[in-house]
């Protein structure tokens, strides 16, 4: 069964990420994580004191966030909530913090310890699912699929309790997964009448962000007419899932990935001939796009995605004058 949309947890009215006597800071390994692998990195907990400074809990988080904030059309969904706890009630205590109260160190809250001065580091990994989508803000952020780790810290200073905390963004990339029933990346179209047959397809039948893209494109030209202009370009479009098939999107949004004219002899088409061409193009490192279907969480909890981003390659032929 499906699980509902969850909001994020909201942070405690004391959290912070600023304390007089306590830092905490996230760093990972990488600056990219593949969907399939480990997100990797550590915590680092600087104590600037010791007498009279308590640490409680010491945990780090994963969260993984699909949002939609359309004035019309918003919907927030948690589908992925991983945590690691290196302190806190029913564990031992943890090295940043002395096991036992030195004589004359003033009592502290239940659950917390005497703090050690200095840094100390906790490692942290955290699975990410093999079905995990791509990190992507779209559509000048009204559509946004992200991954964030929190670091939270408990401190206990001069009677006060505050929740220290460090959050950062991590980027994310999808697996590539064959799927037969999506079939061959590749459309044929017929115009003027039946005179003009295009067909198009991505050789290899996907493409990879950053890397050169090839496709085959076939066309027999029956018309009395030649081309006088070829352009491929690569759109990405965002999908609603469960919406009526003849229903209109409730969300336009979609821009253009990249745009390439193709001129010279090699690329015109004259009348009553047939001909095949090999198009390349660049496609840039910042394309991505997010898949649909389920998403999967920790625990193989399964929420249905809120969107996703289709990319679509579209090839225009323009003709000449003539009948």
């Amino acid at each position: 069964m499906a699980g509902q949309p969850s909001q994020t947890r909201p942070e405690p009215m004391n959290a912070s990420p600023y304390h007089s006597k306590v830092k905490v800071t996230l760093k990972f390994a990488d600056h990219q994580f593949a969907a399939g692998g480990m997100v990797t990195g550590k915590m680092e907990l600087e104590c600037k004191a010791e007498k009279g400074l308590g640490i409680g809990v010491i945990l780090v988080e994963l969260y993984a966030i699909e949002e939609l904030t359309s004035r019309d059309h918003s919907a927030t969904s948690t589908f992925l909530h991983s945590r690691r706890l290196f302190q806190g009630p029913g564990l031992p205590p943890s090295n940043s913090v002395h096991p036992y109260p030195a004589p004359g160190d003033p009592p502290l809250p239940s659950n917390y310890y005497h703090a050690r001065r200095g840094i100390t580091t906790f490692f942290f990994q955290f699975p990410l699912p093999e079905s995990s989508p791509s990190s992507i803000e779209f559509g000048s952020g009204l559509a946004r699929l992200r991954y964030e780790v929190r670091a939270s810290v408990g401190v206990a200073w001069k009677g006060e309790k505050k929740l220290v905390t460090d959050k950062k963004p991590v980027e994310v990339v999808e697996q590539f997964e064959s799927d037969p029933v999506r079939g061959e990346a590749e459309g044929i179209i017929v115009g003027e009448n039946g005179k003009i047959w295009m067909q198009g397809k991505v050789l290899g039948g996907f493409m990879v962000a950053g890397q050169p893209a090839c496709i085959e494109l076939q066309v027999k030209n029956h018309s009395s007419k030649k081309n006088s202009g070829l352009t491929v370009t690569l759109s990405r479009d965002l999908y609603l899932p469960n919406q009526p098939a003849a229903q209109k999107q409730p969300l336009q949004i979609n821009d253009t990935v990249t745009s390439v004219n193709f001129r010279g002899p090699e690329y015109i088409i004259g009348p009553g001939v047939e001909g095949v061409a090999n198009l390349v193009i660049d496609v840039p490192k910042h394309a991505r796009g997010v898949k649909g279907g389920r998403r999967i969480g920790d625990g193989d909890k399964v929420t249905e995605c809120l969107f996703e981003v289709r990319c679509t390659i579209s090839i225009k032929l323009s003709m000449g004058f003539g009948r």
